[in-house]
C-alpha cells in the first residue's frame, strides 16, 4: 500500500525533515506514481531507486514534507562534485568550484497538496541546509513546459543561465543561484 497522502484536509500543517533510508520505498513509489500521472519525459524525468538511495546520504540529501504523518512532497538535493553531468560545466563555473555546487534534482508534490507553496518551502529548507555546509551555488534543470516549477525557482531568485538538451535529448532550462 502506498504510504503517501492524497487526502484533502482543511487545516494542513506541514512538517519538514531530512529523509532517512526508511523513506526510500515511499519516495520511489511517489516518484513512480507522479511519472505515470505526468507521463511526459519532456516535462518530468523520474529518477530510479538507486539514484534515490544515493541521495539520501551518500551523494546528497532529500527533504520531505509530511502532513498527518504521511509524505506529500520531497526534494532530492545532489552534490555532483566532479561528475560529468555537473551543471556547473554548462554555466561555466570554474572547475575549482565544482565541490561547492548542489543540484536541486527531482521535486515531487502530490496533486491534492499542490498550490500550498511546498516546492518553495522545500527549496528554502534545502538552501538553508546547503548554507550550513558552505555550498556556494545551487543549480537545477526545468522543462520550459513546466511553468509551475519555473515560477517557483524564479521566486527563490534562481536565474535562467542556459537552454540545453539534457536527459536523452529533452530540452531544459538550466537555472542558477548563488547562495
Amino acid at each position: 500500500m502506498l504510504d503517501f497522502y492524497f487526502g484533502s484536509d482543511l487545516m494542513r500543517k506541514y512538517k519538514f525533515a531530512i529523509c532517512s533510508k526508511d523513506d526510500i520505498p515511499l519516495i520511489n513509489d511517489l516518484m513512480n506514481h507522479i511519472d505515470l500521472e505526468i507521463s511526459n519525459p519532456y516535462i518530468f524525468v523520474k529518477d530510479d531507486k538507486t539514484f534515490i538511495e544515493d541521495h539520501i546520504s551518500k551523494k546528497g540529501f532529500t527533504i520531505k514534507a509530511t502532513t498527518n504523518h504521511k509524505m506529500v512532497a520531497f526534494l532530492i538535493v545532489r552534490y555532483p562534485r566532479k561528475e560529468a553531468d555537473n551543471l556547473g560545466k554548462d554555466v561555466r563555473i570554474d572547475p575549482e568550484d565544482y565541490d561547492n555546487i548542489a543540484h536541486m534534482e527531482s521535486v515531487v508534490v502530490v496533486p491534492n497538496h499542490r498550490g500550498n507553496k511546498l516546492m518553495l518551502k522545500l527549496l528554502k529548507k534545502a538552501e538553508k541546509e546547503l548554507l550550513k555546509q558552505e555550498i556556494s551555488y545551487s543549480l537545477a534543470t526545468v522543462s520550459p513546459k513546466n511553468k509551475y516549477s519555473l515560477i517557483n525557482f524564479l521566486k527563490r531568485d534562481y536565474v535562467v543561465r542556459k537552454i540545453k538538451k539534457k536527459y536523452n535529448g529533452v530540452e531544459r532550462l538550466i537555472l542558477f543561484k548563488t547562495l
